[in-house]
């Protein structure tokens, strides 16, 4: 599989692209207030046409500060450590009121979530009638106020774009960062919103046959039928498994000789199920690792894998329109499906683009509760 990485801002990239291009978009934007990436100062809204004046100041982001980092929950230190001290230059066009700055230190939530979906708008027009979003994003605190930027995000996008939600997946971070608040319960999770645009979506997830099943079934291949097999009322033959409902039949017989009573009833109720186990809950559990990547947020490919697996068709197109590092185009190449990454910094680019040539298989480290 193949795809590219495309340098520029993340709109007018997606404005490039045709309509119903991708199959499948898996992104996470920059979280609100939270960090600075070198270079990523772009203009967003106002007049294309405006030669713009911006009045600009220097900016840190909020969890950056020492006067805030007792309502994030951790140390100046350590506060420091985690989202850096860097600043940028940010402000508005005299002209026109256009923004330059970077997406996610925006002055306002509402500014920052008008500027979110100008982005989801585009995502909607290149994605395939049957596409599926997955769009991965946190909360922000702001003088001890949870702001609710995803529910706020969320909304919007149904109510005014007309996106259908199908889940609020949560990503349960078991090792996340430590936080020594004394008022609240320390954050652990992240959202991963699942949206579609039509009823008819792509939807493939995986289930892994019972190992119990696999058992029952074991045992009536190895043994003689009669030891099982019991024959109708009528006396006329014994059940067969060259029948779907023989099978049941001595499914149903064998589970209570291999397993306790509640338990030979969850096996052959699994096994009506066409012998699957239960379909994966909304909780997926990933824990944080060491990237080795020259990046400051990078999401573990073990959380994207099981979103593209169950997302797109196998050779289908995977678009990440905040590529940072690649880890959505990673995972798509390790799944067998074609990429396109959109990345405004070009040194992340070139990041994403060697981490895409040295991508080697790896074995799943998640679970869906």
């Amino acid at each position: 599989m193949g795809g590219s990485v495309l340098v520029g801002h993340t709109l007018q990239v997606l404005a490039s692209l045709p309509d119903e291009f991708a199959d499948c978009v898996v992104t996470s934007p920059p979280y609100y207030q939270t960090r600075v990436y070198p270079g990523a100062e772009a203009v967003w809204g106002g007049r294309e046409d405006c030669e713009h004046i911006f009045e600009l100041k220097e900016h840190l982001p909020e969890a950056s500060r020492f006067r805030t980092s007792k309502e994030n929950g951790i140390g100046p230190h350590l506060n420091t450590r985690i989202y850096g001290n860097q600043t940028t230059k940010s402000g508005f066009c005299k002209k026109c009121g256009a923004w330059f700055g970077q997406l996610g230190l925006e002055p306002s939530p509402s500014l920052y979530l008008k500027h979110l979906l100008l982005v989801t708008k585009e995502i909607k027009r290149v994605l395939k009638k049957t596409g599926t979003l997955f769009l991965n994003i946190a909360d922000s605190y702001d003088s001890k106020r949870l702001l609710l930027i995803p529910e706020r995000l969320a909304v919007k996008m149904v109510d005014e774009q007309g996106w259908i939600l199908r889940n609020d997946l949560i990503w349960f971070k078991r090792n996340a960062m430590p936080e020594s608040v004394k008022d609240r319960w320390s954050r652990k999770h992240e959202y991963v919103f699942f949206f579609v645009k039509s009823r008819k979506y792509f939807f493939e997830q995986k289930r892994k046959t019972d190992e119990r099943v696999e058992r029952v079934l074991s045992s009536i291949s190895v043994f003689p039928l009669e030891r099982y097999s019991t024959k109708y009322p009528d006396g006329s033959k014994p059940a067969s498994l060259s029948s779907i409902a023989g099978k049941r039949r001595l499914v149903r017989e064998v589970a209570p000789l291999l397993f306790p009573q509640e338990e030979a009833r969850e096996v052959i109720r699994l096994h009506h199920d066409h012998g699957r186990g239960p379909v994966p809950g909304d909780v997926l559990e990933v824990n944080t690792r060491p990237s080795g990547v020259n990046h400051i947020a990078v999401f573990p490919e073990e959380l994207v894998l099981p979103l593209i697996e169950a997302g797109s068709p196998p050779g289908g197109l995977i678009l990440d329109p905040f590529a940072g590092s690649g880890t959505t185009l990673v995972a798509a190449k390790l799944a067998g499906r074609n990429f396109v990454g959109i990345e405004l910094v070009p040194a992340y680019a070139e990041e994403a683009r060697r981490r895409l040539r040295d991508a080697r298989p790896y074995h799943h480290h998640f679970k869906m509760l």
